[in-house]
């Protein structure tokens, strides 16, 4: 590898990230706008370290290599593609997500308290729970995500039509 190669820097890929571990390599899945990408990393490779694209031969070898020439430009800073997180984050979307988090967590055996200290943080869990409020949160969430795991999530699919 050249010594004017990139250094590697996973947050300043474009998009939302995840990342999954399949017990050989690093799968990264990044999605800006209409493009996702699929990434096969090696678990060598280190933030600030250079790394290089090698993409598969096949009928989409073309299109692969233009959306890492386009990445490689976005990474350089030499585009004006898509950063970042993409649409703001709504209330209704937070309370959706803790809902599902408290319903897998309950599935899992944690108590209500357990379920307040992983959803808001051991901090505030812990100074509010003798007076409450964050006790009925936390029950609402259960509620919310057992509405939703006994078919309450076809309303959210009704809303994206």
């Amino acid at each position: 590898m050249t010594g004017d190669a990139t250094p590697f820097d996973l947050w300043a890929l474009p998009g939302r990230k995840s990342l999954l571990h399949d017990g050989r390599r690093l799968l990264l899945r990044t999605a800006a706008g209409r493009r996702v990408a699929r990434l096969a990393l090696s678990l060598a490779l280190r933030h600030g370290a250079p790394y290089a694209f090698a993409i598969p031969a096949g009928p989409a070898r073309r299109e692969r290599a233009a959306w890492a020439a386009d990445l490689a430009d976005t990474l350089d800073g030499t585009t004006d593609a898509p950063r970042g997180r993409g649409a703001a984050v709504t209330r209704s979307a937070i309370v959706h997500m803790r809902a599902l988090q408290a319903l897998d967590a309950e599935g899992a055996g944690a108590s209500e308290r357990d379920l307040a200290r992983l959803i808001f943080g051991s901090a505030e869990a812990d100074a509010t729970w003798n007076a409450s409020p964050t006790r009925a949160k936390v029950r609402y969430l259960v509620r919310h995500g057992r509405a939703m795991r006994d078919g309450g999530y076809r309303q959210l699919l009704a809303a994206t039509e």
